[in-house]
């Protein structure tokens, strides 16, 4: 049972501003495309709720729990009027998972959080894929709705960027380009979509976590580390391994989709695992500084940039992720010389 009597954790800045950024997604249309739940609050709030409720059980306060037990069946629950396909998938997504989270949370003991997360959010994949085994939805179904429901968030800059282009002959090539970028994202994220749900299911379950932790003073297990402290265990370098093997090996054509998934999931595991080597060797405050060093490279020296996965730093950050692995860089540095 956790200890009822320690002070909260500290430091709201980081965990307010990536709780921001993540309720914020609605608000963008680039990430509204490309975060599988639009609607990001339906994951971080159930989940929170299950934290208080875990810490109820061992003790904590009642109060709190049953607050956000309230809000968060008031999320879930409420009516959805002309609601798409999409919405009732995501909302049982949501209560599959907090659900799923709760429970290993009771006999998870001491165990570390993101040996939670990764259970849980393996665990809710085999659940809701069982669902679809033994009901009369088809996978293909499932496929379309998810399709339907990104083409619909992708509409309104579409006709935007069509407009663009009627109003702007000069730079009609360049939004052209984009235009063309932005209306094949949809199928590149469906394509991707279970990676990016279960990245996006991690990052919510760990926003609650650290919320959850700094409101009260119940401990349901031990506090997030830092980035600069952030590992896993070494096994799930065979995850990475086999995407790899599933999207060269020609036999395996029609795996690749799998294959590409499992690249996308461990492989940004292992970015934000080399981002942690290079905060620890460079110090977390100056590691801004070294990505925007590294942008600046991706523009002058490669003549590109990319947003999202900037060439440089994604080689750096999954170099040192890879490297920790076999060499443990920051173990090493810990041995007295």
């Amino acid at each position: 049972m956790a200890s009822l009597s320690q002070p909260r954790e500290r430091g709201w800045l980081r965990v307010l501003l990536g709780l921001a950024a993540f309720l914020l997604v609605p608000a963008v249309a680039g990430l509204r495309v490309l975060f599988p739940i639009e609607q990001t609050i339906l994951l971080v709030g159930p989940a929170i709720a299950v934290c208080a409720l875990v810490a109820w059980v061992q003790g904590g306060r009642a109060w709190l729990a049953l607050t956000w037990l309230s809000l968060s069946a008031w999320m879930l629950l409420r009516p959805l009027g002309d609601a798409t396909q999409f919405e009732f998938l995501a909302r049982g997504w949501a209560i599959l998972l907090v659900a799923i989270f709760g429970i290993l949370c009771v006999i998870g003991g001491r165990q570390l959080f993101l040996s939670r997360a990764l259970t849980t959010v393996a665990a809710t994949f085999v659940f809701a894929s069982a669902v679809i085994v033994v009901s009369d939805v088809s996978p293909m179904r499932v496929q379309r709705t998810v399709g339907d429901e990104l083409d619909r968030r992708a509409a309104p800059s579409t006709v935007l960027l069509e407009q663009s282009v009627a109003d702007n002959p000069r730079a009609a090539e360049l939004l052209e380009q984009m235009l063309a970028w932005w209306s094949a994202l949809p199928d590149k994220t469906v394509a991707l979509f279970p990676a990016l749900l279960a990245l996006e299911s991690l990052a919510a379950l760990a926003l609650a976590w650290g919320v959850f932790h700094r409101i009260s003073r119940s401990r349901i297990g031990p506090p997030l580390s830092g980035l600069r402290e952030f590992r896993f265990g070494d096994q799930l370098v065979w995850g990475l391994l086999a995407g790899l093997v599933l999207t060269v090996t020609p036999s395996l054509a029609d795996l690749r989709g799998l294959g590409y998934n499992l690249l996308l999931f461990f492989g940004a595991l292992y970015l934000l695992r080399g981002m942690g080597v290079l905060a620890w060797f460079i110090g977390a405050r100056r590691l801004p500084l070294v990505i925007v060093a590294l942008l600046m490279i991706d523009i002058v020296v490669l003549d590109y940039l990319d947003l999202v996965f900037p060439p440089a730093t994604t080689f750096l950050a999954l170099s040192l992720g890879l490297g920790d692995t076999w060499i443990d860089w920051r173990g090493r540095a810990r041995q007295p010389t």
